[in-house]
């Protein structure tokens, strides 16, 4: 049964391709002005979503609507229940937060490796007191991550590759911090 609506689904859904700013207006509930938009999402079975809110009302004025496929890593600008009711599935894109995890870890070492402060004393001219640049690095430090969905798990991941003691917390799913060989803080 959901290979066949699956099957369904990649026939038939018309996708619109639009980044938040130009979806946002119609989707915050403008209508008057925004008449005209409505009338295209009455159309659209699918959509590739970015941050813009899936709401009630939109599920409501969009009868077709089959698909939301948000583009980064989680749904909290879906409401997955409105969405349920209406038969609308929503997805998200896979390797999003590999990429939110390796930017998070950039900013980890440059914070720690001072690199902001480092380049703008050299550029200064400022690079004969090399001791204001130096750090100890993160390996064998502690890191602690607050939240443990895909993004927190692949920061958790990269932090044990520094040999790192990971202290994760997370209110929905406690049992993941044994699975990344984590301590659970309380």
């Amino acid at each position: 049964m959901l290979a066949a609506r699956e099957r369904h689904l990649r026939a038939s859904i018309t996708m619109l391709c639009a980044p938040s700013y130009l979806a946002l207006k119609p989707l915050c509930g403008l209508l008057g002005e925004a008449e005209e938009s409505w009338r295209l999402w009455a159309q659209w079975s699918g959509v590739i979503a970015a941050d813009e809110p899936y709401t009630q009302r939109v599920f409501q004025a969009a009868p077709e609507l089959q698909l939301i496929a948000r583009d980064g890593a989680g749904f909290d600008s879906i409401d997955l229940q409105a969405a349920t009711r209406h038969g609308v599935i929503a997805n998200n894109a896979p390797v999003v937060h590999e990429a939110a995890a390796d930017l998070t870890w950039r900013l980890i070492l440059a914070t720690v490796r001072r690199i902001v402060v480092a380049d703008r004393g050299v550029r200064e001219g400022q690079w004969a007191d090399r001791d204001a640049y130096l750090s100890s690095g993160v390996h064998g430090k502690t890191l602690g991550i607050v939240g443990l969905g895909w993004v927190g798990r692949a920061v958790a991941r990269r932090g044990s590759g520094f040999d790192m003691n990971v202290i994760a917390y997370d209110v929905a799913d406690l049992a993941v911090a044994g699975e990344l060989k984590g301590r659970l803080a309380s």
